[in-house]
Protein backbone atom coordinates (compact mmCIF):
# COMPACT_ATOMS: atom_id res chain seq x y z
CA UNK A 1 0.00 0.00 0.00
CA UNK A 2 2.76 2.37 1.15
CA UNK A 3 4.54 1.84 -2.63
CA UNK A 4 0.82 2.49 -4.14
CA UNK A 5 0.80 5.55 -2.10
CA UNK A 6 4.48 7.34 -3.15
CA UNK A 7 3.42 6.43 -6.84
CA UNK A 8 0.25 8.23 -7.03
CA UNK A 9 1.56 11.12 -5.65
CA UNK A 10 4.71 10.67 -7.84
CA UNK A 11 1.84 11.31 -10.57
CA UNK A 12 0.28 13.92 -8.78
CA UNK A 13 3.83 16.00 -9.01
CA UNK A 14 4.45 15.14 -12.38
CA UNK A 15 0.80 16.59 -13.58
CA UNK A 16 1.06 19.10 -11.36
CA UNK A 17 4.89 20.61 -12.96
CA UNK A 18 3.36 19.65 -16.23
CA UNK A 19 0.26 22.43 -15.68
CA UNK A 20 3.12 24.57 -14.63
CA UNK A 21 5.03 24.55 -17.57
CA UNK A 22 1.95 24.56 -20.12
CA UNK A 23 0.43 27.62 -18.02
CA UNK A 24 4.29 29.48 -18.32
CA UNK A 25 4.14 28.55 -22.36
CA UNK A 26 0.84 29.79 -23.06
CA UNK A 27 0.95 32.78 -21.27
CA UNK A 28 4.54 34.38 -21.39
CA UNK A 29 3.98 35.36 -24.77
CA UNK A 30 6.49 38.78 -24.34
CA UNK A 31 9.25 36.85 -25.71
CA UNK A 32 7.87 35.44 -29.19
CA UNK A 33 9.56 36.59 -31.80
CA UNK A 34 7.60 37.32 -35.46
CA UNK A 35 9.79 36.13 -37.87
CA UNK A 36 9.54 37.45 -41.54
CA UNK A 37 8.32 40.79 -41.67
CA UNK A 38 9.51 42.37 -44.70
CA UNK A 39 10.57 46.38 -45.51
CA UNK A 40 12.48 48.52 -47.90
CA UNK A 41 15.01 50.44 -46.98
CA UNK A 42 14.07 54.45 -47.40
CA UNK A 43 16.22 56.60 -45.48
CA UNK A 44 19.21 55.75 -43.48
CA UNK A 45 20.02 57.44 -39.97
CA UNK A 46 23.76 56.41 -39.71
CA UNK A 47 24.25 58.77 -36.04
CA UNK A 48 21.60 56.80 -34.66
CA UNK A 49 21.64 53.62 -36.25
CA UNK A 50 17.86 54.08 -37.35
CA UNK A 51 16.57 53.29 -40.70
CA UNK A 52 13.38 54.45 -42.31
CA UNK A 53 11.47 51.43 -44.06
CA UNK A 54 8.17 51.03 -45.97
CA UNK A 55 6.49 48.02 -44.26
CA UNK A 56 3.42 46.66 -46.09
CA UNK A 57 1.13 45.52 -43.62
CA UNK A 58 -0.80 42.25 -44.62
CA UNK A 59 -3.71 42.22 -42.36
CA UNK A 60 -5.18 45.46 -44.30
CA UNK A 61 -3.43 45.77 -47.17
CA UNK A 62 -2.10 49.00 -46.65
CA UNK A 63 2.21 50.28 -46.99
CA UNK A 64 2.86 52.77 -44.25
CA UNK A 65 6.27 53.69 -42.82
CA UNK A 66 7.78 52.48 -40.09
CA UNK A 67 11.62 53.83 -37.96
CA UNK A 68 13.38 50.60 -37.06
CA UNK A 69 16.14 51.18 -34.41
CA UNK A 70 18.91 48.80 -35.25
CA UNK A 71 21.33 49.43 -31.57
CA UNK A 72 19.75 46.30 -30.19
CA UNK A 73 20.33 44.45 -33.45
CA UNK A 74 24.17 45.70 -33.58
CA UNK A 75 25.26 45.26 -30.05
CA UNK A 76 23.92 41.54 -30.60
CA UNK A 77 25.88 41.53 -33.57
CA UNK A 78 22.04 40.21 -35.31
CA UNK A 79 22.71 41.70 -39.12
CA UNK A 80 22.86 39.54 -41.11
CA UNK A 81 22.75 38.33 -44.88
CA UNK A 82 21.83 35.14 -46.68
CA UNK A 83 23.41 34.62 -49.70
CA UNK A 84 20.11 32.47 -51.11
CA UNK A 85 22.21 30.26 -53.96
CA UNK A 86 24.85 28.99 -51.22
CA UNK A 87 22.62 29.33 -48.36
CA UNK A 88 25.44 30.54 -46.64
CA UNK A 89 24.94 33.30 -43.41
CA UNK A 90 27.25 36.07 -42.21
CA UNK A 91 27.04 38.90 -40.32
CA UNK A 92 27.42 41.99 -41.67
CA UNK A 93 27.59 45.70 -40.32
CA UNK A 94 24.94 48.84 -40.42
CA UNK A 95 27.12 50.00 -42.84
CA UNK A 96 26.15 47.51 -45.49
CA UNK A 97 22.59 48.65 -45.48
CA UNK A 98 21.32 50.62 -48.24
CA UNK A 99 18.41 52.46 -49.40
CA UNK A 100 16.49 50.64 -51.44
CA UNK A 101 17.76 47.23 -50.05
CA UNK A 102 14.93 44.57 -49.02
CA UNK A 103 15.55 43.53 -45.50
CA UNK A 104 13.76 40.91 -42.64
CA UNK A 105 13.22 42.00 -39.48
CA UNK A 106 12.21 40.20 -36.03
CA UNK A 107 10.30 41.92 -33.57
CA UNK A 108 8.92 40.81 -30.45
CA UNK A 109 4.53 39.42 -31.23
CA UNK A 110 3.54 42.07 -28.63
CA UNK A 111 5.69 44.78 -30.71
CA UNK A 112 4.14 43.07 -34.20
CA UNK A 113 0.39 43.77 -33.23
CA UNK A 114 0.90 46.70 -32.29
CA UNK A 115 2.72 47.98 -35.59
CA UNK A 116 1.35 51.82 -36.46
CA UNK A 117 2.40 54.11 -38.80
CA UNK A 118 5.23 55.83 -38.33
CA UNK A 119 6.02 53.75 -34.96
CA UNK A 120 9.98 53.03 -33.99
CA UNK A 121 10.73 49.51 -33.06
CA UNK A 122 13.24 48.06 -31.85
CA UNK A 123 14.56 45.21 -34.27
CA UNK A 124 15.88 41.68 -32.88
CA UNK A 125 17.22 41.03 -35.54
CA UNK A 126 18.05 42.66 -39.53
CA UNK A 127 18.50 40.05 -42.58
CA UNK A 128 19.35 42.01 -45.58
CA UNK A 129 17.59 40.40 -48.37
CA UNK A 130 18.62 42.58 -51.36
CA UNK A 131 21.08 39.87 -52.74
CA UNK A 132 24.40 41.95 -53.98
CA UNK A 133 27.02 40.37 -51.77
CA UNK A 134 28.78 37.65 -52.93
Amino acid sequence: MDFMRRKSFLILILIVALAGILFYVNFNNDHAVRLGINAKITQINSAEKIVEATYFDTKSSDQFKIYIDCNNAIKQQQIIYCNYNTSEVFDISFDTLNIGDQIIFSLTEDTFNNLEENAIVQALQIQLATQRLH
